[in-house]
């Protein structure tokens, strides 16, 4: 009893700062590393495009939902397009001029003209209700757009025309995911489910194997 009266006579209120960039709301400071650029409070991928000049960005959370196009050397934002659903799939056409991003549980894949970080909306492919539209790539020479999609266990792959399907490969459970190998020809796919990779043949579009691997990949 002494020694908790002693606490409580010696203990004085310390004045609570205003959380700013480096404070946290509970008074711990923090030390970023480098030079940050606000893209959004939930940032899910980041890719350069082809030419390197540029970065593009999906980011969804309290700020909102977004694709944002910035400049890969200023740091500047270029662009910042308010969407109704992103996820982590971006990928561009061999030629530059299209960025495709997922739309999640928006269940479609969109199409964005491209400029020097300066996005045009274009087309958009619905996939079947309940259809969760996670990671794109494309294939280097064909220009043939990969799309997982998440809930039915299967990749799309579709004409860059028209964004019509050419073929429906199963995957493994909950592919979240996807990039072509060096030689162009295989899909790598990673399967957040059944925690492996599943590896398709783009020019026959055949699911080859399944390897397994650690949680998540």
């Amino acid at each position: 009893v002494a020694v908790g009266a002693l606490s409580f006579a010696t203990y004085h209120a310390v004045t609570v700062k205003t959380p700013g960039p480096n404070l946290l709301f509970n008074g711990w400071g923090i030390s970023p590393v480098g030079e940050q650029t606000l893209v959004g409070d939930m940032p899910l991928k980041l890719v350069f495009s082809p030419d390197r000049k540029q970065l593009v960005t999906t980011s969804i959370g309290f700020a909102g939902v977004h694709l944002t196009t910035l400049d890969a050397e200023t740091n500047k934002v270029i662009q910042n397009l308010d969407l109704d659903r992103v996820w982590n799939g971006i990928a561009f056409s061999p030629d530059g001029k299209t960025v495709y991003v997922s739309a999640g549980n928006g269940a479609k894949l969109m199409a964005f003209g491209y400029d020097s970080g300066r996005l045009t909306k274009g087309k958009e492919v619905k996939a079947p209700d309940y259809s969760f539209i996670s990671g794109v790539a494309v294939q280097p020479d064909s220009g043939t757009i990969y799309a997982l999609n998440e809930s039915f266990n299967q990749v799309y792959a579709l004409n860059p025309a028209d964004l019509s399907v050419k073929a429906v490969v199963n995957t493994g459970s909950n592919p979240h995911t996807c990039c072509f190998g060096e030689d162009r020809r295989h899909l790598y796919i990673s399967n957040w489910g059944s925690n492996s990779v599943t590896v398709i043949d783009t020019k026959t579009n055949a699911h080859i194997r399944d390897i397994r691997v650690g949680i998540r990949p």
